[in-house]
Formats: C-alpha cells, structure tokens, sequence
C-alpha cells in the first residue's frame, strides 16, 4: 500500500542518515591523528542508540550493521591507485580500530569485529589485504582468538589464501600460516589429523649426493645437509614408517643434523622467521 511504502522509504532513508552521521564521526578521528577520539566514539554509540530504540532494533546489530556499510562504501571508493589505496586504508584502520574500541565497550558483539575482517578478505584488494594482515600481525587483537571467533578467523584466513599466489606471494601466505598457528592452540580442531590419513601418493623423488657435488654456481654442497633433508622428508610423507625400528634411527639423526642447520641460519632482522 502506498502508507507501507511511505514507511518503508522513510526506513531506508533515516538508516542512511544514520550511516552518513556515523561515517562523518569516523572521518573526524581519521582527521584528528592516530588516537581514537573517545567523544567521536560516543557521539557514535548515542548515534546507534537513538537509531536501535527507533526502529525497535539491538544497538549491538544497529552498530555491526553500519560499520560494515561503512567498510563497503570505503572499499568501493577507491579506483586501485597508490594514493587512494593509502587513503582507504587509513579510513579502513580507524574504523578497525573504532569496532575494537566499541568491543571493550560491550557496544557491538564478539563476532563484529571477525566480520568487518571477513568482509576484507573477499572484497579489498590485495594491496589492502596485505595492509590488514600486517594489522592484525602487529595488534593480535585478543579477539580472534575467543570462542567461534576462532572460526571466522580460519574462514578469513583461508579465503585471503585462495586469493593469494603461492608462486607470486610465497612470503605472504607463510607468514599468514605462521600467524594463525600462533593464535590457534596445537588442539585446535581443523590443524588435527583426525582421521589419520596420509597422502602417500605425493611423494618427491631424489637422488642422494656424493661428497665433491657442486651446485649451479660452483659451489661446494652440504651433502650431509642435502641428503639428511630428503630422506626426513620422505618418512614425514608417511609418518607411521618413522616408528619402524629399521627407519627411526635414521629419521632422529637427520631430523637433529637439519634443525641445528636452521639453528646456524641467520634472518634479517624485522624478518619473518
């Protein structure tokens, strides 16, 4: 009926009032230096507040709503240029930085903040995503980590993965790896074997060195180093053979050569290890 479409119409246009207020603050903080401006964020919760009590609605999902509104018109407004990708993500960090903010205020729900970070990873660019990841590497927000927030964080993880090139962004993907590891618990579920199985068709094959061999350059190979790395690798493709008594000895020993290898290996300071 024309009255149902006259509320409907005067719905969508309070929400993106609403929206427009609330990016406004966001764009005062970005404004005002890296600090949060606490008063922005609470002229933004009684923004929220005003608007949940109108349409009868959480002040939590008021806010997670809108925050990821925000997230889309930020994404969508920049053209893939150096500059505007900067811009972005100086907006996309405040507005990061606002929901975490808002979380230990008990304003928006545990899973709000996963969300906006899931919405990244499907919809930013890579240059973008690179710049989330370093985010969350040097924050590691407790949040990622508590309860089924665990589970948003491998989802997220695992869709910036099938976006990323193992051949061109090798660095990138391990170190992504490397940081849910160190989130996740070693009992964590999906990193368990559960059932035991083992691709024991994708074997790599090699050929033993000699002492004397050289590589492309002229260089002296460790033949030890060489040959311990390969034959570890073979028994860590079928792990129940490293129990056999005939195999076990030899899997220690070269197991021990190539960690004190690594151990001897120096990494660049500020370096991923």
């Amino acid at each position: 009926s024309p009255i149902l479409a006259a509320k409907g119409g005067t719905a969508m246009a309070d929400a993106v009032a609403f929206v427009a207020q609330v990016k406004g603050a966001l764009g005062g903080i970005a404004g005002g230096g890296d600090s949060l401006d606490s008063a922005a964020l609470g002229t933004v919760v009684e923004l929220a507040e005003a608007q949940a009590s109108a349409r009868e609605a959480s002040c939590a999902k008021t806010l997670e709503t809108c925050l990821r509104t925000i997230l889309c018109e930020y994404l969508s407004s920049s053209s893939g240029t150096e500059a505007d990708e900067e811009a972005a993500w100086q907006r996309v960090s405040i507005l990061l930085d606002s929901t975490l903010w808002l979380l230990g205020q008990e304003k928006v729900a545990h899973n709000a903040f996963m969300l906006l970070l899931e919405d990244l990873a499907e919809e930013a660019s890579l240059t973008l995503c690179e710049k989330l990841f370093q985010y969350i590497e040097t924050k590691k927000p407790e949040v990622l980590a508590v309860g089924k927030n665990r589970l948003y964080l491998l989802r997220t993880c695992n869709k910036l993965l099938k976006r990323l090139s193992r051949e061109d962004n090798p660095l990138l993907c391990g170190r992504l790896l490397i940081l849910v590891a160190t989130l996740l618990p070693l009992s964590e579920r999906s990193g368990v074997n559960l059932a035991g199985g083992f691709d024991i068709d994708n074997r790599t094959e090699f050929a033993e060195l000699e002492q004397g061999c050289t590589d492309e350059s002229g260089r002296l190979v460790d033949v030890d180093l060489y040959n311990s790395l390969w034959r570890v690798q073979g028994l860590l493709g079928n792990p129940p053979l490293i129990l056999e008594s005939t195999n076990w000895p030899g899997f220690e020993s070269g197991l021990r050569r190539v960690l004190e290898a690594f151990d001897r290996t120096p990494t660049k300071q500020g370096s991923a290890p």
